[in-house]
């Protein structure tokens, strides 16, 4: 069901089941999961039936649908805030707009709520700050001692042509440590060939504490689907995906009805169609083997023959056709809706699309479902996103420092290293929830069940003012939270 990734040399243990699943999920979440769901079907119906079923079918991925439906943190972009200097929050905000943070953690942040976690690493590209997403199922990792959440040694698997062989890629394994302020290459064989690839082997991100002290940076940053309090938790949440890979045997076996068996099947006993011919057919230059055929349509007559030897009497009939279409269609539809239920979420909020022509195949949340969902991904969110602010101003004001940076100087040399906070924008109520709110609580006032300062908290618990009111702060990183060191 699950294959690991094709990695040389491939960790043991843990990291390697660990790593399996991960890589495994994120197929899915990218529509990759066709040989995935291929396995799944041979191992639940036997190879004879799944190869008779031809194409399997990933059309419904609840996985994919509850994954995209709660990820709605950064559908606007949210807010960055320092504590004391509104101004250094202004310009961290616009380095990341410039590298693209919100549409990075627009794609990032549903991987993450599947995988239960996600990775951005941090480059200082001349004098710009650039993103890149990271697949965990590459990535080692060993968390600090004071943030278990956050990693002080990071190996990641990627793949680099050896500049020594420009007509080979290999890979290479990117081991960045904290503790020894380190980044070291190791190719497969384990060689060290950091020389080879980086011209200055010295760690290139530091920058300089309160204290005068330089402290190495660490460019990656975990975002985390829920806090543990530990750098993976990559099991999480693994029934959705179990069903998934069973809705994907359910509609792969609807398709086929659809296709091969919506009639009734017929049988003739003693008979057989006359002027049979060989079949000619392929499919993709390949031959089926050899086949029979005769023309059988409704505006023609079909023209049978007895058996030869026949010793009785011919039959033709036809076996009664299974459920209907239709019925199987929301039986099918009803696993898929308790598939996406196991992932926490109450089935009332759980809805067909309408209009769809193939409902059965779509289905979303409701608008109390997503903001439930949204404020259950704030915190977590919230603590690598001001980690990220942070790095980011540690990386600038450090490029300040070691020279790296010299046309922006004074933009960047006096930004704080620690204090940055980030802020969500609400998702309001639909009109129909507001207008139905609104009237309810207009009746309970008026009966004097409510006063008017009881109403008020009502409404604001029930997110009325989330599209007057705008921003919910987050709390900032503490000092021993933001620190990079053990």
């Amino acid at each position: 069901m699950k294959a690991a990734p094709n990695i040389i040399p491939a960790p043991m243990g843990d990291d390697r089941d660990r790593m399996a699943e991960q890589s495994f999920r994120r197929r899915v979440l990218t529509g990759r999961w066709a040989n995935d769901l291929l396995h799944t079907i041979r191992k639940a119906v036997g190879t004879e039936r799944a190869d008779a079923w031809r194409l399997p079918d990933t059309s419904s991925n609840p996985a994919r649908q509850y994954c995209h439906a709660v990820s709605e943190l950064y559908s606007r972009p949210p807010m960055v805030s320092h504590r004391t200097d509104p101004v250094a929050a202004g310009t961290v905000s616009a380095v990341l707009n410039e590298a693209g943070w919100v549409s990075r953690m627009q794609a990032l942040q549903p991987l993450t709520v599947g995988v239960r976690e996600g990775i951005l690493r941090l480059d200082l590209v001349g004098e710009r700050i650039v993103l890149r997403e990271v697949d965990p199922s590459l990535v080692i990792a060993k968390s600090k001692t004071g943030d278990r959440s956050q990693p002080r040694k990071v190996i990641e698997y990627r793949q680099r042509v050896d500049p020594r062989d420009p007509g080979r890629v290999s890979w290479v394994r990117e081991v960045w440590d904290l503790q020894t302020a380190t980044v070291r290459l190791l190719d497969e064989q384990g060689e060290d060939v950091t020389d080879i690839h980086y011209g200055d082997a010295a760690y290139p991100y530091v920058y300089v504490d309160g204290g005068g002290e330089i402290r190495p940076i660490m460019p990656y940053i975990f975002y985390h689907a829920q806090d543990t309090g530990r750098m993976f938790d990559p099991y999480e949440m693994g029934e959705i995906f179990t069903g998934t890979l069973m809705g994907g045997v359910y509609w792969s076996f609807f398709s086929h009805r659809l296709r091969s068996a919506s009639w009734p099947q017929r049988y003739m006993a003693g008979l057989q169609p006359a002027g049979i011919e060989p079949s000619t057919s392929t499919v993709d230059g390949f031959g089926e083997g050899r086949r029979d055929i005769v023309v059988a349509d409704p505006a023609v007559v079909l023209a049978l023959e007895p058996v030869e030897d026949l010793a009785g009497q011919p039959m033709i009939g036809a076996f009664p056709d299974g459920s209907p279409l239709s019925e199987y269609v929301d039986a099918v539809t009803t696993y898929d809706r308790h598939t996406i239920s196991t992932a926490g979420l109450d089935a009332s909020e759980i809805q067909r699309m309408d209009g769809d022509p193939r409902s059965g195949y779509a289905l979303t949340l409701s608008a109390h479902g997503k903001r439930e969902a949204k404020r259950r991904y704030e915190v977590p969110f919230g603590r690598s996103d001001a980690l990220l602010c942070q790095t980011v101003a540690r990386m600038l004001s450090g490029g300040v420092a070691t020279g790296r940076i010299t046309a922006q100087v004074e933009r960047f040399r006096a930004l704080p290293t620690s204090g940055y906070s980030v802020a969500y924008t609400a998702l309001g109520l639909t009109p129909e929830e507001r207008r139905a709110l609104a009237d309810e609580t207009t009746k309970l006032i008026a009966s004097g069940v409510l006063t008017i300062d009881e109403a008020r908290r009502k409404l604001d618990a029930a997110g009325y003012f989330d599209d007057i009111g705008g921003l919910e702060p987050l709390p900032v990183l503490t000092p021993e939270e933001s620190s990079d060191g053990e």
